[in-house]
């Protein structure tokens, strides 16, 4: 048998969660921008005698990278200097 307890539990449960889902929504992180794309990276034609030692592996990534050689994240600055030549 449901009595006045009943009906005011149900109401007040459901007005609880009404504001709890308001809450989590005022508190929900807005979403970022999408990150803009890298600026293409310029590669010189090979003249046979560039030296590329004397760069970073930063900047051979970005070289190999551009010149489209796969797996050159995990290389060492010497493998990014063999694909490259």
């Amino acid at each position: 048998m449901k009595g006045h307890h009943d009906d005011t539990y149900g109401a007040r449960y459901k007005a609880y969660h009404a504001e709890l889902a308001k809450a989590a929504e005022a508190k929900a992180k807005p979403k970022r921008a999408p990150k803009p794309a890298p600026a293409p990276v310029e590669v010189a034609a090979d003249d046979g005698g560039e030296d590329l030692s004397g760069l970073k592996v930063s900047e051979l990534r970005k070289l190999a990278s551009a010149a489209g050689v796969e797996g050159y994240r995990s290389m060492s600055k010497s493998q990014l200097l063999a694909a490259l030549s």
